[in-house]
């Protein structure tokens, strides 16, 4: 059975949310939105200039490729990252996808499970690119874009 989690359906007992993110679509969503939208239409053409079936071809990849694009950016869009005082909750459509209770963290160094980039600002605070992994194993549990004050919100829930 699917668990659901959209709070506050899902929450434990005591158990508050602290912040809210969706999930951002990374920057090869939009190159290849913009690759296939001007190469796909090129090619399409050239394609239907040389042979109508090289054509038709050419032009079911670029819808196939559409297709695909929106359905990742979709899934982008429906996805959201909780942080309560007890977890980090992944979540799609109002469905528990992963949840990662912060007692598997304590006591190790955020260097552990912890890799952050900056990646730039916005609205004056830096923007970092977050990858929580699993400290035992290296596994990675989520991939997260913060501005800098959420992050070390984080990190204080994280090891604390």
């Amino acid at each position: 059975m699917t668990a659901q989690f959209d709070p506050p359906e899902g929450l434990n007992p005591g158990e508050n949310i602290v912040w809210v993110r969706h999930k951002i679509g990374g920057l090869w969503i939009r190159l290849l939105s913009i690759s296939l939208g001007i190469g796909g239409l090129l090619a399409t053409g050239f394609a239907l200039a040389l042979n109508p079936i090289l054509g038709l071809s050419a032009a079911i990849l670029v819808a196939a490729g559409y297709v695909l694009l929106i359905r990742t950016h979709r899934r982008s869009k429906r996805t959201r990252y909780f942080l309560t005082n007890q977890r980090i909750v992944e979540s799609r459509s109002s469905v528990l996808i992963k949840e990662v209770p912060f007692s598997l963290f304590s006591g190790k160094p955020s260097s552990r499970f912890l890799v952050k980039r900056r990646k730039g600002s916005k609205a004056g605070a830096d923007v970092y690119a977050v990858r929580v992994r699993h400290p035992a194993s290296g596994d990675t549990l989520m991939d997260l874009r913060l501005h800098e004050g959420w992050l070390r919100e984080l990190e204080a829930r994280m090891s604390g």
